[in-house]
């Protein structure tokens, strides 16, 4: 009896773990052992790269990880972004073993004053000028 605990135990376990593995895949999670502020910084830190948002990174299966963001960029040439892209996947791929991304470029940033400008909602603002054209805009 004692034995068959131990077994039943060893399962119990084992099952609690890929389950565990399975719900936070499907819930697209972000892995565990993956800290967003590195990938954060490294990205920053690739030339041609002013800044990042909408950052989502979660698993696809137990060893295969993807990522979306935002880069905003300097208006530019395609086939300077495409070289941006390039540096940023390698960065993603052998850095943080994240294999699978989907980027969008901008490179507009909304200033204050500006009629069109799409923001999501509790993003950071330069002043709060912006905050009264956008409802203005809006209304």
């Amino acid at each position: 009896p004692l034995l068959s605990l131990a077994i039943a135990g060893l399962i119990a376990w084992s099952a609690w773990r890929v389950l565990s593995s399975a719900v936070d895949i499907l819930l697209e999670s972000t892995p565990s052992d993956l800290q967003t502020d590195a990938v954060i910084a490294a990205v920053r830190q690739i030339p041609g790269v002013r800044d990042l948002h909408d950052l989502h990174i979660w698993s696809l299966a137990a060893q295969r990880r993807a990522m979306s963001a935002h880069l905003l960029i300097d208006d530019q040439r395609v086939t300077q972004a495409q070289d941006i892209l390039a540096e940023v996947r390698e960065v993603l791929a052998h850095d943080f073993a994240i294999e699978h991304t989907t980027i969008q470029f901008e490179s507009l940033v909304c200033r204050p004053g500006d009629v069109f400008c799409v923001q999501p909602e509790g993003h950071q603002h330069i002043d709060d000028a912006h905050d009264r054209v956008t409802r203005r805009a809006a209304g």
